[in-house]
């Protein structure tokens, strides 16, 4: 990037502030900002800027070629399209703008490719960045038009789209968006494999971009086909890595998402492979090991197994310790999914230590007083109806009604005897 920002001001000095030479290094700046940086803001404000440089045409000498202007037309218009798409898109209008700007680029390459057929000439740009912009925009599109009048839902839901099955069920039924976005990931990996190879390591973040957009449509044999070939190509070339113990992790969730028996067996495979790997690669106590395991727990409680949750949950704590702290979220939430657990299977005492040793890590996490701390516990033993909530504390609300579940059970158990 530093050499690209030179290369504006030397461009300034020998062409002048007009010319188009100057607005070729602002798009170059640009794309840098966009694709090495991942910064759409300042990706979108040096693209502007060359493009006005360009319409304005003051510098513009008659005599260049076409094909000489048209790769920096092409990165300014590709970027401008490509800002949105990382950016957080959170209206109709900008979708259309992203769109607009995205087929501009593609009608240039298309030119550009046809005036230089006979020679080579370097790009930013290539058929697969274009395809797959193309495809990430039709697959975000659905999801904005979905969640349109929520915002703060939109960024979630951004955020966490592959285990979002139900919302992204209903945006396929309203808009036929992800038909179009498996369209151009499928030419981007058609352009990836005839120029790279059938095995690229680039093919696999395409084919789970594809299996996104097939889960969008509730297809969930043709993602898992998707997440199977990610998974192979990133286990041959990419041996034991973080890559793929992802691969692995989405196969896993691709493969809970379809429901049946079969799926079952072969999801939890994949999990136990994706931690595994996470562990093998990252080590034990890394913190990007802890998530997996999460989303394994929670698959294992949703198909009634939890006393292996539990098994799990209680062998990763001391790592969660030593990774986070002993007063962390991540070692109070754990607590606390274990003794909720623990009183589902109606061991009262048991849930009651870890209820309150979830208590004592909340509290300390969010540096509540010992007086406070007092206070909250005579009132949830009082009148745990009337507990007074935060809103500002979402862990220690999390616990007290943990709290209240507890007393209800022990008041039920002692009627019954």
């Amino acid at each position: 990037m530093t050499e690209l920002i030179r290369c504006v001001a030397l461009s300034r000095l020998v062409y002048g502030d007009g010319h188009w030479r100057l607005a070729e290094a602002f798009a170059n700046v640009a794309y840098g900002y966009l694709k090495l940086r991942g910064l759409p803001a300042q990706a979108q404000q040096h693209a502007e800027t060359a493009r006005d440089i360009l319409l304005a045409g003051t510098l513009l000498p008659e005599l260049v070629e076409k094909k000489d202007i048209l790769p920096t037309l092409m990165t300014i218009y590709y970027t401008l399209g490509g800002h949105r798409r990382i950016g957080f898109i959170l209206d109709c209008v900008t979708l259309n703008e992203a769109h607009q700007n995205l087929q501009k680029a593609e009608k240039i390459y298309e030119g550009h490719q046809g005036l230089c057929r006979s020679e080579y000439r370097a790009q930013n740009v290539s058929r697969e960045d274009l395809e797959r912009a193309l495809g990430s925009l039709y697959f975000v599109e659905g999801i904005v038009r979905q969640n349109s009048q929520n915002k703060a839902s939109l960024l979630t839901n951004i955020y966490r789209v592959s285990t979002c099955v139900q919302l992204v069920h209903r945006v396929a039924l309203q808009q036929k968006r992800p038909a179009s976005a498996v369209l151009h990931f499928e030419k981007a990996a058609s352009c990836v494999s005839s120029t790279r190879g059938k095995d690229s390591p680039e093919l696999v973040g395409i084919y789970q971009e594809m299996a996104r957009a097939e889960q969008m449509r509730a297809r969930h044999e043709e993602a898992i086909k998707h997440l199977l070939q990610a998974h192979s190509i990133a286990t041959a070339q990419l041996n034991e890595s973080v890559e793929t113990a992802q691969a692995a992790l989405l196969l896993a969730q691709g493969y809970a998402a379809a429901g049946s028996l079969r799926s079952s067996e072969l999801t939890e495979q994949y999990f136990k492979e994706s931690i595994n790997m996470f562990r093998s690669v990252l080590g034990e106590e890394n913190p990007l090991t802890f998530p997996v395991v999460d989303d394994y727990t929670s698959w294992l409680i949703q198909t009634g197994r939890q006393q292996q949750a539990l098994e799990l949950l209680r062998s990763t704590l001391q790592r969660r310790v030593e990774a986070f702290g002993d007063y962390s979220d991540s070692v109070a939430d754990t607590l606390s999914l274990m003794s909720s657990i623990t009183l589902a299977g109606g061991e009262m005492k048991k849930a009651y230590k870890l209820l309150k040793k979830g208590q004592d890590k909340i509290w300390k996490t969010k540096k509540i007083s010992d007086r406070t701390a007092c206070r909250l516990v005579r009132s949830a033993k009082q009148n745990p109806k009337k507990q007074k909530r935060s809103s500002q504390s979402p862990d220690l609300n999390i616990i007290e009604n943990l709290w209240v579940d507890l007393k209800h059970a022990v008041h039920a158990r002692r009627l019954k005897n």
